[in-house]
């Protein structure tokens, strides 16, 4: 099935200046980077192969990783694309694997909001949650 158009037309939007304010703070001042990033999101190893990520700046949103030898699955996205980047990027760098399928639990925007972050993953849900999106989400934008 083909991706939505309002889910392609939010991927060309502008990227999030997090990243790019970071490559820049990093040379000066490491450590406000670091305090930065674990402001915005609390990660937890759960077990062996489960992560655990909760947004520190909107309603304490919760997001999971599930990962096997060769690909990781999110569970939901959080609610800031700088949230979801932090997520992205622990998956892609610190544990050198690709995002296969991103998983939406329910419509909701916070939950959902990420899912253009993840271009090379498949998203999977259930059609009522996919009906939503389309009838309650994307008026709501």
């Amino acid at each position: 099935m083909p991706e939505p158009d309002f889910i392609r037309s939010r991927e060309r939007a502008r990227a999030p200046p997090f990243p790019r304010l970071k490559k820049v703070f990093f040379r000066f001042f490491p450590s406000l980077v670091f305090l930065l990033e674990w402001s915005m999101v609390q990660q937890e190893r759960v077990a062996e192969n489960v992560y655990s990520f909760q947004s520190r700046l909107y309603a304490e949103v919760n997001a999971g990783v599930i990962t096997s030898p060769d690909m990781a699955v999110v569970i939901d996205t959080l609610p800031f694309p700088e949230e979801t980047l932090y997520m992205r990027n622990f998956i892609e760098q610190d544990l050198q694997l690709p995002v296969r399928f991103v998983i939406n639990t329910h419509y909701h925007a916070d939950h959902t909001w990420g899912n253009y972050l993840f271009p090379g993953a498949k998203i999977v849900s259930h059609s009522v949650c996919r009906q939503l999106l389309v009838e309650k989400g994307i008026p709501a934008l």
